[in-house]
């Protein structure tokens, strides 16, 4: 019994130490500091599509996994007709420009999602859960056993409920620190040559090149 209380217990402050890790954070992100511009103070998604035309398609992936690696992006999928690109938005034009160059454009898109309110919302959330798992535990130390246990289940709620809305606020974060860039390859085969004998003959004895150079003499 002791030590399922211990182990509840030691899961509290485990908790409400990442809580308050994730709040500071998050206190941090709205201040402006990470992700959204500073300029507007808004927390802007953007993401791209484009599909490209292109004569070498190895060659153009190439390059533009060098593009992304210069501008302090990293490819989360690549395959031999599409890319899916991470790149911070200040060098999301200066990657569509090298895109671009690497082929013939046939569709182009951007898009942009406003994610302020969202992860206004979700900070205000985490730290009212903050302040509730403050007061609880103020309450242990004088709580009795019966009084204790019901404190740790409500505390236990609220670090669960914390991560789960920690775990919304990376994902909006990430979004606004990373514009998304999917880009799909298409390119024209050449169909392989086919030699079909003639049916006459003196033709395959002359040359076809031979015979055509006669005519034009």
């Amino acid at each position: 019994m002791m030590a399922q209380v211990w182990h509840k217990r030691l899961a509290i402050v485990l908790g409400t130490a990442a809580l308050l890790v994730a709040a500071q954070a998050s206190v941090a992100l709205c201040a402006g500091k990470k992700g959204a511009p500073a300029a507007t103070g808004r927390a802007t998604a953007h993401k791209a599509m484009i599909v490209v035309k292109v004569a070498r398609p190895e060659e153009a992936r190439k390059t533009i996994l060098a593009a992304l690696a210069t501008h302090g992006g990293y490819p989360m999928l690549v395959t031999e007709d599409k890319l899916e690109l991470k790149v911070p938005p200040k060098g999301l034009d200066a990657l569509l420009e090298a895109i671009t160059a690497t082929g013939v454009v046939l569709d182009k898109a951007r898009t942009r999602a406003d994610h302020t309110e969202e992860i206004k919302r979700l900070v205000a959330r985490l730290d009212g859960r903050r302040d509730l798992l403050s007061r609880l535990r103020l309450f242990l130390d004088e709580a009795d056993v019966n009084a204790t246990v019901r404190i740790e289940s409500q505390m236990l709620g609220l670090v669960v409920e914390a991560e789960r809305l920690a775990g919304q606020l990376r994902v909006a974060e990430d979004a606004v620190a990373f514009a998304r860039v999917t880009v799909s390859f298409t390119w024209r085969q050449s169909a392989p040559m086919r030699y079909v004998r003639s049916p006459f003959p003196w033709i395959e004895s002359v040359g076809l090149d031979q015979l055509l150079g006669g005519f034009g003499r």
